[in-house]
């Protein structure tokens, strides 16, 4: 029974940590874009890269993976 007990309080350790965790990354996707959409604006293609850089999460990651080939054709981007 203690094993139980011991495994129950282990699971309900890792539930609450993965929760706080996943609350403490999320960003606002919104604001993100809009920021980025404001540094190309200013042609500051550097201050956008390095926005997304700073920025945790997996959107942040694909806008700079974009952001490094912006110079290149949007067909080969999209592959």
């Amino acid at each position: 029974m203690s094993l139980v007990a011991l495994a129950l309080v282990l699971g309900l350790a890792f539930c609450i940590e993965r929760l706080i965790y996943l609350t403490l990354s999320e960003i606002n996707a919104r604001r993100l874009m809009a920021d980025v959409d404001a540094k190309l604006e200013q042609d500051d293609v550097e201050g956008a890269m390095e926005l997304c850089r700073n920025t945790r999460g997996p959107v942040a990651s694909i806008c700079y993976q974009g952001l490094l080939h912006i110079k290149e054709p949007l067909e080969q981007i999209d592959r």
